[in-house]
């Protein structure tokens, strides 16, 4: 969804019993939220991703769920252009600010969608 301000972004809160409920009906799915207000003026977007069962309730840096969004961006011709390039900041909210680069364009109903960033472990193991 997108939303006029990163104030309003801020302050999302998830009712958990409404989204179960929702989720009994349609199946998993994640929430995304995002704003073209940015903590950084070098970023375009700032999102948050609500996360159904992970054991989080949010995700601070989402490829699947941006992949999606530049889909949703390409299909409402939201940037007006169908070549689209952009930076995306997430995880500000939880302490673990992230940056997702996205690249994706559409050719007639066939979309190509690249996503990127950096990242650090926060944990590792090994398979027993």
């Amino acid at each position: 969804m997108n939303l006029k301000t990163l104030d309003a972004v801020n302050r999302c809160k998830v009712n958990h019993q409404v989204y179960d409920e929702m989720l009994e009906k349609i199946g998993d799915a994640n929430l995304l939220v995002f704003t073209e207000e940015t903590m950084h003026p070098e970023n375009d977007l700032h999102a948050r991703v609500f996360m159904f069962t992970s054991g989080h309730l949010e995700e601070p840096a989402t490829g699947s769920a941006n992949g999606n969004l530049a889909g949703y961006l390409l299909e409402h011709n939201f940037l007006n252009k169908n070549n689209i390039s952009y930076s995306v900041e997430q995880g500000y909210s939880i302490g673990r600010p992230s940056l997702l680069k996205i690249k994706a364009k559409k050719n007639d109903d066939n979309f190509l969608i690249q996503v990127g960033g950096s990242i650090f472990v926060v944990a590792e193991g090994k398979w027993l």
